[in-house]
């Protein structure tokens, strides 16, 4: 079986921020204060792992050259593979806890199977205890896939990392790696959607971002045309120490909301909460911006329309009354002024019917967000459309 290509995570960017950069720092602390550590990684594929430890382990010794990376698959036998490292045929535990060389050495084994794991944790074991006895200096990493295998030695100091971000890295992971990226029109809007259905895994913001921009307005039915072998990877990660990663994303809901019952209902009532909100963190500001641009386009027919007094006296829901100038107007008040049953405002040339139904379309859009629903794509996009048209004639 074929295994998927997982998508790859802007490295640089990722590791600047202060989550992954906190977990770096830990590491280094344990190689330098400690005699060994277990790095259990909750995901395998979260890319640039390996050259992270590479830097963290690297600024922690004093010679990169003794830091040392073994990755063993079956059939790689652990102590020939550690002491080619020394120039000898092998290297036990007990003879590596016992080894003093300067600079100090660290060796990083990273196990792939079943088998190598078994090999790493006796390896791991047998080192810890001897080194009660012992005054060498090297030092021992070993890098575990919680994923595969849950049961994560405890013999030395533990630093765990599941490679998910917080929501404050996260909106900065998809800004940066979606600057210029605008849609529908100008607005910020398949960034949000992004932001949102991502929640805290960056894997899964990545396999959105590779989707085209009518995919991401088409969220979450959308996910049904992403490779079934790449979601049967994005699963796996939900295994065991990994669970975290993946249950604040749009991912986990979009699976949820398939099974029946009261769970898959719930699970799609937040994924149009997360299409709601990024809905409304991204079109309300960008129509609220608009609104008086639209409406002084439109102020010498509302000032005709208003005439004498200048002010529309809008009714309110409990009857009472109270006078907007033109400024205050909002896109519902210029819909409600074409609906007039006995006075409505009506277009007198080409440039005045655009700017009025670019009001009408920017209704249809903002209504629901008011109601806390997402509003419909179709009318998003005519209120885009229609209002960054009426805007550059």
């Amino acid at each position: 079986m074929t295994t998927p290509h997982l998508p790859s995570l802007a490295v640089e960017l990722y590791w600047s921020l202060p989550g992954p950069r906190a977990f770096l720092a830990e590491l280094v602390g344990a190689i330098e204060h400690g005699d060994a550590a277990v790095v259990c990684v909750g995901r395998s594929h979260i890319s640039g792992v390996t050259l992270a430890l590479r830097h963290a382990l690297t600024t922690a010794s004093q010679d990169a050259e003794r830091v040392e990376f073994i990755e063993l698959e079956d059939g790689v036998h652990l102590e020939s593979a550690v002491g080619q490292h020394f120039g000898k045929p092998t290297m036990s535990a007990l003879e590596i806890a016992h080894h003093a060389s300067t600079p100090r050495t660290v060796i990083a084994m990273t196990p792939k199977t079943v088998r190598a794991r078994e090999s790493c944790r006796e390896y791991l074991a047998q080192f810890m205890a001897e080194r009660k006895l012992a005054k060498g200096s090297a030092r021992l990493l070993l890098v575990w896939n919680s994923g595969e295998d849950p049961l994560v030695p405890g013999d030395a100091h533990l630093i765990a990392f599941d490679g998910e971000l917080s929501s404050d890295e996260i909106h900065a992971y998809v800004a940066l790696r979606m600057i210029g990226r605008h849609w529908p029109g100008k607005t910020s809007l398949t960034r949000h959607l992004v932001t949102e259905f991502a929640g805290t895994d960056p894997v899964f913001a990545e396999v959105l971002m590779a989707m085209p921009d009518e995919g991401l307005l088409q969220l979450p039915a959308s996910l049904a045309s992403v490779d079934a072998s790449l979601f049967a990877a994005l699963r796996g990660v939900g295994r065991a120490g990994a669970s975290a990663v993946r249950s604040n994303s749009g991912f986990a809901d979009w699976q949820d909301s398939h099974s029946s019952g009261s769970s898959g209902e719930e699970a799609t009532k937040r994924l149009a909460q997360r299409y709601w909100r990024a809905c409304a963190r991204s079109l309300l500001p960008w129509l609220e911006e608009r609104r008086l641009p639209i409406i002084q386009r439109l102020r010498p027919a509302l000032e005709v329309y208003l005439y004498p007094s200048g002010a529309w006296h809008k009714e309110l829901p409990n009857g009472r009354r109270v006078s907007m100038t033109i400024e205050e107007l909002e896109f519902n008040d210029i819909v409600a002024m074409t609906r007039h049953p006995h006075d409505p405002l009506a277009a007198t040339d080409p440039a005045t019917d655009r700017l009025l139904q670019a009001c009408v379309a920017a209704k249809r859009a903002r209504d629901p967000l008011a109601h806390m629903r997402p509003p419909f794509v179709a009318d998003i996009k005519d209120a885009v459309r229609l209002i960054e048209s009426a805007l550059a004639s």
